[in-house]
C-alpha cells in the first residue's frame, strides 16, 4: 500500500489543482498542500511550479509521477496475486482495442482460457487512451493498442500489423470510375468511431491529405463493428477498416474492396505495459502466450525478448 501522501500527489498530477484534489480524496486543501510540502522535503525537490495562478509537474515532479504509477499498479497485482494464490487461482486482467479484441484475438484468448482452466479472465475493450488509464490505474496488467503511447513511460512489443482497405458491399455500383481516394466523397461514409478519434491512424491521414468527414455526401458513426458491418452489407454506404475486420465477408462474397491508387495506410498494434515494472517477466511470458506458444516457449521467449 502507498503511503498516503503519494494518494494526494498522484491526485493533483492527475488534476494540476489541490482544490479538486481534496474533493477527490475527501481532504481539506491544506492537508493536501502538506502533503505535498512533505514529499518535497523528503526528496529535496521542487515537484510542482506555478505560474500565473497555473500549476504544471517540474521534471523531478514528472520522474517522481511515472516510477508512482508503476509501483501503485505492482502493489495492486501483488495483493491480487497473493490472494489468488491463497485459493489457488489466478486472474488475468487485460485490455484490448476492438480492432483486435473483435478478430485477430478471438481464437488466442480461446486457445488460453482453454489451456489455463485456473485462471479468472477479464479483458476490457476500450480505446487506447482509455485503456492507458486503466493501466496507470491498477485496473488492467497490460494493454493491446494502437495509435500514439509514450514510449517513455511504456514499454512494448509489436503485436501485428495490417492494412487499410476501402470495402463496400458486392452488390454496390458508383456512379463513375473510381481510382483515387478523392472520387469517393460523392459517397456515403460509414466510419467505427475509434478510426475518427483524434490522433487515431485513419483521422492523420484525413489531416494530412486535407480531407474532412464533412466532404463525404454523408458520414454514418458507430462504436460496433457488428453493426458497421451489416449496413455495408446492406449497401448504406462505404467503410474504410483494417483488412483484418473484414476478411470473412470479403472471402464469402458479401463485402468487395474498391482499389485506390493514392491510398496505402497501415495500422500497427503494440502490446504494452508500464514501464520499470517488476512483473515486466510474466508479462512477457503473457505475450507468448497469447500469440499462441506453449508455456515452455513462451518462457524461453521471455527469456530472449528480455536480453
Amino acid at each position: 500500500m502507498l503511503d498516503f501522501r503519494v494518494d494526494s500527489f498522484l491526485a493533483v498530477c492527475k488534476h494540476l489543482s489541490y482544490t479538486k484534489a481534496a474533493q477527490e480524496l475527501n481532504l481539506t486543501q491544506p492537508a493536501i498542500t502538506q502533503h505535498i510540502n512533505f514529499l518535497e522535503s523528503q526528496y529535496q525537490v521542487k515537484l510542482f511550479t506555478r505560474e500565473n495562478n497555473k500549476i504544471s509537474l517540474s521534471p523531478e515532479g514528472e520522474q517522481l509521477r511515472n516510477a508512482m504509477v508503476t509501483i501503485r499498479q505492482d502493489i495492486k497485482k501483488l495483493q491480487e496475486d497473493l490472494i489468488k494464490m491463497k485459493h489457488q487461482k489466478f486472474q488475468l486482467r487485460f485490455g484490448c482495442v476492438a480492432a483486435v479484441a473483435e478478430h485477430s484475438l478471438i481464437p488466442l484468448l480461446s486457445d488460453y482460457i482453454k489451456t489455463h482452466p485456473n485462471r479468472d479472465v477479464q479483458l476490457i475493450v476500450d480505446t487506447t487512451s482509455a485503456l492507458m488509464r486503466d493501466m496507470d490505474n491498477g485496473n488492467i496488467h497490460f494493454a493491446i493498442v494502437d495509435g500514439y503511447f509514450s514510449k517513455e513511460n511504456y514499454k512494448h512489443l509489436p503485436w501485428s500489423t495490417v492494412n487499410f482497405v476501402c470495402v463496400c458491399a458486392a452488390k454496390h455500383t458508383f456512379p463513375k470510375c473510381i481510382y483515387k481516394f478523392e472520387d469517393l466523397l460523392s459517397e456515403e461514409l460509414i466510419v467505427f468511431s475509434p478510426t475518427v478519434t483524434p490522433g487515431s491512424i485513419f483521422s492523420n491521414y484525413l489531416e494530412e491529405n486535407d480531407i474532412h468527414l464533412s466532404d463525404f455526401k454523408r458520414v454514418l458513426e458507430f462504436n460496433s463493428i457488428l453493426l458497421l458491418k451489416q449496413l455495408l452489407i446492406d449497401d448504406y454506404g462505404i467503410t474504410f477498416l483494417p483488412k483484418s475486420a473484414v476478411e470473412e465477408e470479403l472471402s464469402d462474397g458479401r463485402l468487395k474492396e474498391i482499389p485506390l491508387d493514392n491510398f496505402n495506410l497501415t495500422r500497427e498494434f503494440h502490446y504494452i505495459w508500464r514501464k520499470d515494472s517488476i512483473n515486466e517477466p510474466s508479462f512477457l511470458v503473457m505475450y507468448n502466450l497469447l500469440q499462441g506458444k506453449s508455456i515452455e516457449e513462451a518462457t524461453i521467449a521471455m527469456q530472449l525478448d528480455s536480453l
